[in-house]
């Protein structure tokens, strides 16, 4: 399972600051503008080297507020619209189209990296791109792969395209899961310079979020004026996230208010536009709260009784799961992919099948009619996060790799 030989347990023979050099300079590329699981992961990496980290970015959006907030140094490089527009699902034509923009944005990326000594990429664009530069200026790259790599995610060229340049230009492959892992070696990708390491959660932010009492009440009366037991929805708006299954459970059971926390990026807007419509459909819009990206996203889990994770397609890992079991919430999750990782079904939450909306619906009133055993799947969830997915076992794995990277 990689180099590494420590995917899971996180425990090195080394400690953080003996495995890597303090001066070592590091530059983190990602293509989203709006952060996700893949971005909260590098703002973690990024908290002990804020003096020697960087941040480049792709597409402008809340992310530079997210990176001011946690005064990590950033920088907005826009990628040509061709670059910036090609899809995971795009054709081979599409492809073709892309590559002078992609080779562009490459060259323009080479006098950046010359100062770094690492390159670390927290997406497949910045991958690509890192993986060009690479040509020209030997520099180490890191790659954390964080998604699937299936034919339900991927076009079979994309596909291909990654394999390959990943046996060429990548010193190291992080997949997050070992759902994620076995997927890449199904693929092509080989696994001898490859490990895996879950997205770790720090607790201490988790621990000052929680500390704001008045915040978190002011939330609840926001969101839930009448008291209603509220149910949240949380992670990036995506047609293949399912906030529309959640939107239908909602539906189906009454007497409880609603939130879904995220936003959508440009080529989600229309299916954005969708869950307004069903939700008006539904008739449940008027006790469902479409509250957009936000940066008190951990307060609102905690203001909420229950959280729902409802992914159609197998989930690469699902860090808002091990978020919502931080703040100690009883999670509901769909069983497929990483998931499957995280949640004990029936002991640190309850785990349902995909696209299945009353099976969601039956499960948020188990809950909510049960509050004895909702609070005990809640503290073993909490415990699980801290025991196994904490920002701790994270940083030591990629220091880890940095050393390894570094030989």
């Amino acid at each position: 399972m990689g180099n590494l030989g420590l995917p899971f347990n996180g425990k090195n023979v080394f400690s953080a600051s003996e495995m890597t050099n303090e001066n070592t300079k590091i530059l983190f590329l990602t293509h989203v503008g709006a952060p996700g699981g893949a971005e909260y992961k590098m703002f973690t990496l990024c908290k002990d080297s804020k003096n020697r980290a960087e941040v480049l970015y792709f597409q402008e959006g809340p992310i530079k507020e997210e990176l001011d907030k946690r005064g990590i140094k950033s920088t907005y490089f826009p990628m040509g619209d061709l670059a910036a527009n090609f899809k995971r699902k795009s054709n081979l034509w599409e492809m073709i189209l892309a590559v002078p923009a992609v080779f562009g944005a490459a060259f323009k990326l080479i006098k950046k990296t010359q100062n770094f000594d690492v390159i670390v990429c927290m997406s497949q664009k910045s991958f690509i791109l890192a993986a060009i530069t690479k040509i020209f200026i030997r520099k180490p790259v890191i790659w954390f792969m964080n998604d699937l790599v299936t034919p339900e995610h991927f076009s079979s060229y994309l596909v291909y395209i990654m394999t390959t340049f990943a046996r060429f230009f990548a010193d190291h492959v992080v997949l997050n899961s070992a759902a994620s892992f076995d997927a890449w070696k199904k693929a092509g990708g080989i696994s001898v310079k490859s490990s895996i390491s879950y997205s770790g959660i720090d607790f201490d932010e988790i621990k000052a979020a929680l500390g704001d009492a008045d915040g978190i009440k002011d939330i609840r009366q926001k969101y839930s004026p009448d008291q209603r037991p509220l149910i949240g929805m949380f992670g990036r708006i995506s047609d293949w996230k399912g906030q529309d299954v959640f939107i239908e459970a909602i539906a189906k059971v009454k007497d409880v208010r609603a939130v879904i926390v995220g936003g959508a990026m440009h080529e989600q807007k229309k299916y954005e536009e969708k869950l307004q419509k069903l939700s008006k459909d539904l008739g449940v819009s008027d006790r469902l709260t479409f509250v957009g990206h936000s940066m008190d996203a951990i307060k609102i889990m905690a203001a909420c009784d229950v959280i729902v994770h409802a992914s159609t397609e197998p989930e690469p890992f699902g860090r808002v799961v091990v978020e919502a079991m931080a703040v100690k919430k009883p999670v509901i999750a769909t069983d497929a992919g990483g998931v499957k990782e995280i949640v004990v079904d029936g002991q640190t939450g309850v785990l349902v099948p995909r696209k299945d909306s009353t099976a969601i619906a039956k499960a948020i009133s188990i809950y909510l009619e049960k509050p004895e055993w909702a609070a005990k799947v809640a503290a073993e969830g909490r415990h699980r996060a801290e025991e196994k997915f904490s920002a701790d076992i994270m940083r030591e794995q990629f220091s880890n790799i940095l050393k390894l990277v570094q030989r």
